[in-house]
C-alpha cells in the first residue's frame, strides 16, 4: 500500500459531518493543501493514525484516515478535553 495523503504534495477537498459535544451535527466542506514531510504519522496497512495532545495536556485527540483509493480517504476523528468529547467528525477526502 502506497499512501498518497500527507506523503505526496497536493490539494484535497473534503466533505462529511462534524458533531459538537452536545451531539449537534452539521455538514462540512473544505480543503487542505499538503506540503510537508512524512515523519509524524503512524502507518498501519491501509490506514494512517494520528494521536495528538496539547502542550498543557488538557486537549487530546486522534484521527484515523483509511485509504479507499489513491485519491480518496475516509477520516474519523475526535477531540477530548478532560475526558469529555468536544467534537468528532467523519469526512471523505478527495484529491
Amino acid at each position: 500500500m502506497h499512501h498518497t495523503f500527507l506523503y505526496e504534495p497536493g490539494r484535497w477537498t473534503m466533505s462529511g459531518m462534524f458533531w459538537s459535544a452536545d451531539g449537534a451535527g452539521m455538514a462540512v466542506e473544505g480543503s487542505t493543501e499538503i506540503s510537508h514531510g512524512q515523519h509524524c504519522w503512524m502507518l498501519v496497512g491501509s490506514s494512517i493514525l494520528s494521536l495528538y495532545r496539547s502542550e498543557q495536556g488538557g486537549y487530546l485527540g486522534t484521527e484515523h484516515l483509511h485509504q479507499m483509493t489513491p485519491d480518496q480517504y475516509v477520516a474519523d476523528g475526535v477531540i477530548l478535553m478532560d475526558d469529555r468529547r468536544l467534537s468528532s467528525w467523519r469526512v471523505t477526502l478527495t484529491r
